[in-house]
């Protein structure tokens, strides 16, 4: 049995509510695809970004919303990556599973977030 990456499902379900989906990956790529003013969305991986610094603990929550359809069919949790803050010069990540919505990564964070393969590929939702 073939089995669809998990970007696939999720461009070609951004593509259906109106986005131009489009494959970033590692750092650079996704970053330079945030300060254009794209989102991106990863895989949500419980992460230590720093000594004793963990993000993303804990299970995951149900996700509604127009990617109710690709969490259901055991796709991976994801995360989106929504802008770079200037005034605080961290990203910050909007976390559907996270009782606080979202958390905010310095570009160092971010750049060990994304240095494993399986967390390096990103969908980036074009205008």
């Amino acid at each position: 049995m073939d089995e669809t990456p998990w970007w696939e499902e999720i461009a070609g379900n951004a593509r259906a509510h109106g986005a131009r989906p489009y494959m970033v990956e590692g750092f650079t790529e996704i970053t330079d695809a945030v300060r254009r003013g794209h989102a991106v969305l990863v895989r949500r991986e419980q992460v230590e970004v720093a000594d004793g610094i963990t993000v993303f603990e804990g299970g995951t929550t149900p996700v509604t919303g127009p990617f109710a359809k690709v969490a259901a069919t055991e796709a991976p949790p994801i995360v989106a990556i929504l802008r770079f803050d200037f005034g605080s010069a961290r990203f910050v990540l909007q976390d559907a599973a996270s009782p606080t919505g979202g958390v905010q990564l310095t570009p160092r964070r971010l750049a060990r977030y994304l240095e494993d393969d399986r967390r390096s590929t990103g969908v980036a939702l074009g205008a």
